[in-house]
This record gives structure tokens, C-alpha cells and sequence, in this order.
């Protein structure tokens, strides 16, 4: 990856714990409101939280509902 795909990736810098904390679901109120405008108007913020999404996605159990037999 060159330098600028991982700006990309990365977005602002002011903006990192926001995107992670967005990406994860853990942002409320005020916070999640600044931090989906912003994604919505910064395209490099955008790239960033598209591909936390994908590693949160990555990381997730394929299943995560268990199956008895009784």
C-alpha cells in the first residue's frame, strides 16, 4: 500500500478515536452526530470507516448462534 492509500485509510488524523469508536457502535449523542457528518463530507474519512467496517466484519464469528440437539 503507498503512502497515500493509508491516508486514506486512515482519514484525519483528529478524527481516528471517533471513526474507531463509530465503526465499533459505541459513539452516542453529539459525537455520533459530528462524526457521521464529517464521514458524510470527508471523503478520506469515508475510505477510513468503510474499511474499519470490513475489519470489524473480518474479525466477526461467522456464526454466532449455537445449535443444540435434543
Amino acid at each position: 500500500m503507498n503512502q497515500r492509500n493509508r491516508e486514506e485509510v486512515q482519514g484525519c488524523g483528529h478524527m481516528q478515536s471517533l471513526l474507531q469508536r463509530q465503526a465499533q457502535g459505541e459513539l452516542k449523542g453529539i459525537a455520533k452526530a459530528y462524526t457521521r457528518y464529517h464521514v458524510a463530507t470527508c471523503p478520506a474519512c469515508r475510505v477510513a470507516i468503510e474499511h474499519m467496517h470490513e475489519q470489524i466484519d473480518a474479525n466477526a464469528p461467522e456464526n454466532t448462534v449455537s445449535s443444540t440437539n435434543g
